[in-house]
């Protein structure tokens, strides 16, 4: 084996592991966008479907002990709000508030009255997801791995058609909340989605300003349209080409900022 090459994980959901096949993957994109610059790097996607950061841990432990793990990328979010935040949430109302989001018309229309403050929806992002990264980071930054965590990509909806709109506010409200019944969370509009995700976003930047951990902004930097979302956060082809390209550049220009 070469002793140079220096790998990188792709920590994260489904979205790390869609594509065609494995060669159709964003950590597969990133890979060739990389060694076009430097052909020492290899990467390992370590992507599980539907898996949340609490997770990353034992994953990380299943990787043959041969490979000289020197970075790690993380791009998750969603998984850890819709099963595990947005439940939280609805645990959390009262009687009368659930009652009213039984109403059809109430939870389509009025349904993001229904969430929690912005301050307490950030609150619960820094205490969960976030607080599960950075315990991570700090142990793999003791062993020298260095950590990268990406803004996660999520509908830009300032130029959005209506059809497109639509389309992906009945995906988020129907059928990423369809598979767990307690919980109907499609009271959650997709603009309120968008503003989870943008929230969450920021707070990365909060919780590792003052951290070795580094965060690359890959929903600001990428340009996608549309109907490059198959759902609220998976890619067809074309934007999934993009984002592992983004992700190389972004990461790229990070450890070249390093150096100087």
């Amino acid at each position: 084996s070469n002793k140079n090459l220096k790998y990188i994980v792709c920590l994260g959901g489904s979205s790390t592991v869609a594509g065609k096949n494995n060669s159709n993957t964003y950590p597969a994109y990133l890979e060739n966008a990389i060694r076009n610059s430097n052909d020492n790097f290899r990467v390992i996607n370590a992507g599980v479907a539907g898996t949340t950061t609490i997770n990353y841990r034992e994953i990380l432990s299943r990787l043959p002990t041969s490979i000289d793990v020197q970075y790690v990328i993380i791009h998750n979010a969603i998984n850890d709000i819709v099963w595990y935040l947005m439940p939280k949430w609805i645990d959390e109302q009262n009687q009368l508030q659930k009652l009213l989001l039984k109403s059809n018309f109430i939870n389509y229309y009025f349904g993001d009255l229904f969430t929690p403050s912005d301050e307490l929806i950030r609150k619960s992002l820094r205490n969960s997801i976030l607080s599960n990264i950075k315990t991570l980071a700090i142990e793999l930054e003791k062993k020298d791995i260095q950590v990268f965590i990406t803004s996660f990509i999520y509908p830009n909806l300032e130029d959005a058609n209506k059809n497109d709109a639509q389309r992906l506010n009945l995906n988020l409200r129907y059928q990423w909340n369809s598979s767990n019944p307690d919980y109907i969370s499609s009271h959650i509009s997709l603009n309120k989605y968008c503003q989870i995700i943008d929230y969450y976003n920021q707070e990365i930047q909060n919780v590792f300003a003052e951290s070795k951990t580094t965060f690359l902004p890959l929903n600001k930097s990428i340009k996608l349209r549309l109907d490059e979302f198959k759902d609220i956060c998976h890619l067809e082809q074309s934007g999934i080409k993009k984002k592992g390209v983004m992700t190389a550049d972004l990461f790229l220009d990070s450890l070249s900022n390093h150096r100087n």
